[in-house]
Order: structure tokens, then C-alpha cells, then sequence
């Protein structure tokens, strides 16, 4: 979870939405995002035991990364990856919640 999220801060903190520093980070994001979504996939495919909740919220934040990672572009973001941007964020509540709640930090 923390490698996931300072690649995602690291292509916020690129420069603006649109800009041309924030475009060029893309495809590195894309790759490094794509090859953490199957590492974690199987983590967490080996693991399933956990709650429902769990690892449904879990599962729907990587399904998010992995969707972001293959359909930004350069330029301003589109109304919908926007949209899936925000929604990885509100997802990993239920990781922090069930996380926080055993003692286990996320990063």
C-alpha cells in the first residue's frame, strides 16, 4: 500500500494535471502501477480469509489502480479517470479501518 500510494503522490507532486512534467511520468506510473497490481493480486489471492469487507474494498482498490494505469493519457484528465482517481482514494477505507482496528499500520 505505501508503494502504491507515493506513486501516486509522486505523480500528483509532477506538476499540475495536463502539464507536460506530469505527462511524462505517466507511462512510468503505468508500468511500476501495473507490475505492483499483480504482485499485490496475488497477495491478496492467497490470502482471502480475511473479512468480506476487507479484502472487497481491497480488491476494488487495485481493480481502480489497474484500470488508471492503462487509461491515463497525457493532458488533462478525463471527468472519469478523475472519477476512478478519487474512488481508489475513498476505497482504501475499508482497508484502514479493518487495518487500524488489528493494529496494522497500511505505510
Amino acid at each position: 500500500m505505501k508503494e502504491s500510494s507515493a506513486r501516486k503522490n509522486a505523480l500528483t507532486d509532477a506538476g499540475p494535471d495536463g502539464s507536460s512534467e506530469r505527462d511524462a511520468g505517466l507511462q512510468d506510473f503505468s508500468n511500476k502501477t501495473q507490475d505492483w497490481v499483480r504482485r499485490v493480486q496475488k497477495v491478496l489471492d492467497d490470502h482471502a480469509e480475511p473479512s468480506r469487507f476487507l479484502t472487497r474494498t481491497l480488491q476494488r482498490y487495485i481493480d481502480d489502480m489497474r484500470m488508471l494505469a492503462s487509461n491515463l493519457r497525457p493532458g488533462p484528465i478525463s471527468p472519469s479517470n478523475e472519477a476512478g482517481w478519487r474512488d481508489s482514494v475513498f476505497a482504501l477505507a475499508g482497508p484502514f479501518e479493518v487495518c487500524g482496528e488489528l493494529g496494522i499500520p497500511l505505510w
